[in-house]
C-alpha cells in the first residue's frame, strides 16, 4: 500500500509541476493545459484505485472468505480459497508477466497456513496427499510442477523464484511452534468441489485426516 501511495505522490507532483506547454497563446492555451493536467490526475487516481483494490481483494480473501481447516494432536491446517481475480492480482503484484498470469486464473488456488503447536517434530509430503473429485484422483500442482511449466514458457528467473516461494513447500519439517504459509494449488477449475485426504507425520508416526467438500474460489 505504501509503495502505491509513494508512486502516486511522485506522479501527481510531476504532473502539477510540469511547465505549461506554450506561453505565446495566452490564457486560452493555459486553460487547455490546465484541463489536460486535470485529466492526467484523474487517470492517475483511477489507475491507483484499481491497483489498491486488487491488493485489498487478496487481503480480504485471507481474512473474510470461507476457510476449510483441520486440526489434530496440536497440528492445524487452514485453507482459504482465492478467486481467479484475487490469485492473478497476487502474482501480478509480484512481477508475474501479464501474458502468462491468466494460467493461474484457470486453476483452483488456496491460501494455506500450517502450524505445529504440538511438542513433536512434524512433517508432511504433498505427494502423500490425495484430492478426490467426482470419484477421480486429481493432481496437486506443487512447486516442481510449476517449475516445469514456467521453464517451458520461458519467464525470467526472478519471477520463477518469486512464484516458487509463494507456494507451500512440497515437503516441510516443523519444530515445536513452527508455522508457515503459501499457496496450495489443485488441478481443478474455479468453483469445483472436492475432498482432500492428508497425512501429517508426528515424530514419524502418520496422522491421517480428511477435509470434505472444499470449494475452489470462483
Amino acid at each position: 500500500m505504501s509503495v502505491w501511495k509513494s508512486t502516486l505522490g511522485k506522479l501527481l507532483t510531476s504532473i502539477l509541476n510540469a511547465p505549461a506547454r506554450d506561453k505565446h497563446f495566452g490564457n486560452k492555451l493555459t486553460t487547455i493545459d490546465s484541463m489536460f493536467r486535470i485529466i492526467q490526475i484523474f487517470l492517475a487516481l483511477i489507475t491507483t484505485f484499481y491497483a489498491l483494490s486488487a491488493d485489498a481483494d487478496v487481503y480480504n480473501a485471507n481474512n473474510q472468505a470461507k476457510s476449510w481447516g483441520w486440526s489434530k494432536q496440536g497440528v492445524s491446517i487452514e485453507l482459504t480459497p482465492l478467486s481467479p481475480s484475487q490469485s492473478m492480482a497476487f502474482f501480478i503484484g509480484r512481477g508475474f508477466p501479464l501474458e502468462q498470469v491468466s494460467i493461474i486464473g484457470l486453476v483452483c488456488v488456496f491460501q494455506g497456513a500450517i502450524k505445529n503447536k504440538s511438542d513433536s517434530l512434524v512433517d508432511y509430503d504433498l505427494d502423500q496427499w490425495q484430492v478426490s473429485f467426482q470419484n477421480h484422483q486429481v493432481s496437486i500442482l506443487d512447486r516442481e510442477y510449476w517449475g516445469a511449466v514456467w521453464e517451458k514458457v520461458g519467464i525470467s528467473k526472478a519471477v520463477k523464484v518469486a512464484f516458487h516461494w509463494s507456494l507451500l513447500p512440497t515437503k516441510q519439517y516443523y519444530a515445536q511452534g513452527d508455522y508457515n504459509w503459501g499457496m496450495f494449488i489443485v488441478g481443478l477449475k474455479p468453483g469445483d468441489v472436492f475432498d482432500l485426504n492428508l497425512t501429517i507425520n508426528r515424530d514419524q508416526t502418520p496422522v491421517n485426516g480428511e477435509i470434505q467438500s472444499m470449494e475452489c474460489g470462483s
